[in-house]
């Protein structure tokens, strides 16, 4: 509802986000053993603005601006001949659907930019005795982003994966005497 039209948009474009988790926690074995988890996921589309040149249709056809006015409007045209070989390429082009100056016009569009996050958190405590601890944890978090590119032909997908785990044996020898043995793994992919 608040959400802002850009200087570019003639409407405010579409924008939702559905956010859920939970976490539970609590005693394995008690005063020896607990655990804590946390689930977080979160589903967004959300309306991007674009307004990139592109070819205009004039231009496409072979009909190009020879001179222009100081804001970019043809005086004069002329006709060449534009290869057979070059025209699959225009097509790659989206026909302006904005203001048009010249050989080139605004093509304008709204897609969505997709995204979906799943985040997880493992804790885990244990106590020997009052001298001797052991403490784990597990980090988990995958996400999924589908960019639409500007002319809105194709979603570029950019997925990503973080994974982290933690163990650490902590020993009280004497109250000046404490030791800690800390192991760690980290894994990152990123598409």
């Amino acid at each position: 509802a608040l959400d802002a039209r850009n200087f570019f948009d003639t409407t405010i474009p579409a924008f939702r986000r559905h956010q859920a988790g939970g976490a539970l926690g609590g005693a394995i074995k008690k005063d020896k053993t607990f655990f804590f988890t946390n689930y977080e996921t979160l589903h967004e589309s959300k309306g991007l603005s674009y307004s990139v040149d592109s070819i205009s249709a004039a231009a496409r056809n072979g009909t190009v601006c020879a001179t222009s006015d100081k804001q970019g409007n043809c005086i004069t045209t002329k006709q060449i001949t534009v290869a057979q070989s070059v025209k699959p390429y225009l097509d790659l082009f989206p026909v302006p659907n904005g203001v048009v100056a010249g050989n080139t016009g605004k093509f304008v569009s709204g897609p969505p930019r997709l995204g979906k996050e799943d985040y997880v958190i493992g804790k885990i405590d244990h106590s020997f005795s009052s001298s001797t601890t052991l403490s784990g944890s597990y980090t988990y978090d995958d996400s999924h982003v589908n960019s639409p590119d500007s002319y809105n032909v194709r979603l570029v997908n950019a997925p990503t994966r973080r994974q982290n785990m933690v163990l650490n044996l902590q020993h009280i020898f004497t109250p000046s005497l404490i030791n800690t043995t800390r192991v760690g793994f980290s894994r990152t992919y990123g598409g």
